[in-house]
């Protein structure tokens, strides 16, 4: 009774498409065309491509902000068993269990094209593939920023993140 074990992949439903603000939900904020970022075959590699848009007509900007990153964070989750010995819960792969990786795109300005599609990636580093009892949880965000002689500083307001997929 209430020591079942948690199994993220089989689970992740529940997971998939949690908004880390209620307030500011992703795509209220960034709508621009792009597809969920995808795992390579070890799921080791997270790989997030954003095609090439125009930031006027996919982007709601926080006032006063002239320039955004959008960011791609990777973490991996081990499954969860209750051990009665201590009386608590262990992660099944405690080696793996939450390493983790973040990358960002540059500066881009908002109003007019990107320039170019952007592709982000995390590389977990493991070189083999990950077991079935852990899942690589993929969250997909926007940051603004306001440049203060060529210095760019993180807005506190109106950012996103949301999980997108869970491998």
């Amino acid at each position: 009774m209430g020591q079942r074990a948690y199994e993220i992949l089989p689970n992740k439903i529940l997971l998939e498409g949690f908004e880390f603000s209620k307030n500011t939900p992703l795509d209220a904020i960034f709508y621009a065309p792009n597809t969920p970022p995808i795992l390579d075959a070890n799921r080791s590699i997270s790989i997030w491509v954003i095609p090439d848009f125009n930031t006027s007509n996919y982007i709601n900007p926080q006032e006063g902000a002239p320039h955004f990153k959008l960011v791609l964070a990777t973490t991996v989750l081990s499954d969860y068993t209750y051990s009665t010995s201590i009386k608590k819960y262990e992660p099944v792969n405690d080696v793996e269990n939450e390493t983790n990786g973040i990358a960002f795109s540059s500066e881009i300005p908002l109003g007019g094209m990107v320039g170019s599609d952007t592709t982000l990636v995390v590389d977990l580093g493991f070189g083999a593939a990950l077991l079935a009892t852990v899942g690589v949880v993929n969250a997909i965000g926007i940051i603004f920023y306001k440049e203060i002689n060529s210095q760019f500083y993180e807005l506190a307001s109106d950012n996103a993140l949301r999980i997108s997929t869970i491998g």
